[in-house]
């Protein structure tokens, strides 16, 4: 019968999630030649990424040596079993690949600091973004108040110019009696324009002319 096999790993330090590792299953002094099956830990099949040799010595008995070439997963467990054709199953052995022998975490981790990181990234762009939208309101707020205390100021103004206008049209408005020595009163009760008669404008030429002559 065959020796017990023998599962080695290669290379057996500084691993890293997804490197390709080689696994080697070695059996010596077996008759006849063996087969060999390679399984991981949910038992599926692996036979189909093996390189197998089987050489004889001197005696005629085999040495078998079998390769599984596998990308590193954390906490996998890998066997590899002989089937001898006369005696049946004749020898199994199996490693575990466990995370103390991996110099970095498993690749689960690496996805859960990517997304805290990009969750980060982009909780710190809404606050600026959030931050400049309520930096504008504020601006914009100002800006209305400023323009309405200015509208009211010059609204003020106006008003101010208005009653004055009003008031000075008021005092320099000359009082003229009319024909009865009273002052005529319009409908809206202000006093109303003297009345002239069209002969007004030829009596004061003609008083005028009087007066000179006399004074001769």
């Amino acid at each position: 019968p065959y020796s017990k096999p023998v599962v080695t790993l290669e290379p057996e330090s500084n691993l890293r999630p997804g490197d390709e590792v080689a696994l080697t299953c070695v059996a010596y002094g077996g008759f006849p030649e063996a087969g060999v099956i390679w399984q991981d830990g949910r038992g599926r099949n692996l036979t189909d990424n093996i390189t197998t040799s089987v050489v004889a010595n001197e005696e005629g008995l085999f040495t078998l040596t079998s390769m599984l070439s596998v990308v590193l997963e954390p906490n996998s467990t890998y066997s590899c079993q002989l089937i001898n054709p006369l005696l049946g199953e004749e020898g199994f052995a199996f490693v575990t690949i466990t995370g103390q022998n991996i110099a970095f975490p498993p690749v689960a981790l690496w996805v859960t600091v990517g997304l805290a990181v990009c969750l980060l990234v982009l909780l710190i762009a809404l606050a600026a973004v959030c931050r400049r939208k309520i930096k504008e309101t504020c601006e914009e707020a100002r800006r209305e108040a400023e323009e309405a205390k200015e509208l009211e100021d010059e609204e003020s103004k106006t008003g101010q110019l208005m009653s004055t206008w009003s008031s000075r049209v008021k005092a320099k408005r000359i009082k003229e009696p009319g024909p009865d020595g009273e002052q005529e009163m319009s409908l809206a009760g202000n006093p109303s324009p003297p009345i002239h008669q069209p002969g007004d404008y030829f009596q004061r030429p003609l008083q005028n002319v009087k007066a000179a002559l006399s004074r001769r």
